[in-house]
C-alpha cells in the first residue's frame, strides 16, 4: 500500500511517498516533491492544485494521504491556506488522515527514524508523517 504523507506550510504541500511491504516501509522515489497552491483567492489556483494532487495520487495508486495536523487557534496555529490545502486534499477520493505531532515524535522516538537516502532535507516532516501513519498500519 502507498501512503503520501504531507507537510502543509504557507501555500506549499511537501510530500513523502513510502511503501509498506514486508511490514516494513521503503520510501517510492518520486518527481512531484511539492505542490503549490499559488494565489488561493484564484479558482484556476485552487483547480490547479486540486488536479495535481489528484494526478499524483492516481499515478502512485496512493491508498492513504497523512497529513501533519495543525492548531487551529493560538501562537502556533496553521495559515488560511493550508488549511484550504487540507480540504482540496480531503476531497480527493481516497483516504485521508490527520496525524498529531505528539503521535508523529513517539513514533519517531520508538522507532528512530532516519532521513533516507533520496528524501531531502525539506522533505524531513512529510516523510515523518509517512512513517508515522506506515506504523500505524504495520
Amino acid at each position: 500500500m502507498n501512503i503520501c504523507g504531507v507537510s502543509l506550510s504557507g501555500g506549499v504541500a511537501t510530500l513523502a511517498l513510502v511503501e509498506i511491504e514486508n511490514g516494513g516501509f521503503q520510501v517510492i522515489d518520486c518527481e512531484t516533491k511539492r505542490v503549490e497552491l499559488g494565489d488561493g483567492n484564484e479558482a484556476s489556483a485552487v483547480k490547479s492544485f486540486r488536479d495535481a494532487f489528484a494526478a499524483l495520487v492516481r499515478d502512485h495508486q496512493v491508498r492513504l494521504i497523512a497529513i501533519k495536523k495543525r492548531n487551529t487557534a493560538g501562537p502556533f496555529a496553521g495559515g488560511a491556506m493550508t488549511f484550504k490545502m487540507e480540504g482540496l486534499i480531503q476531497c480527493l477520493d481516497v483516504d485521508v488522515q490527520l496525524i498529531a505531532p505528539i503521535t508523529i515524535a513517539q513514533c519517531i522516538k520508538r522507532h528512530g527514524y532516519v532521513l533516507p537516502h533520496g528524501v531531502h532535507k525539506y522533505q524531513k516532516e512529510a516523510f515523518e508523517v509517512a512513517a508515522a501513519a506506515a506504523q500505524r498500519l504495520s
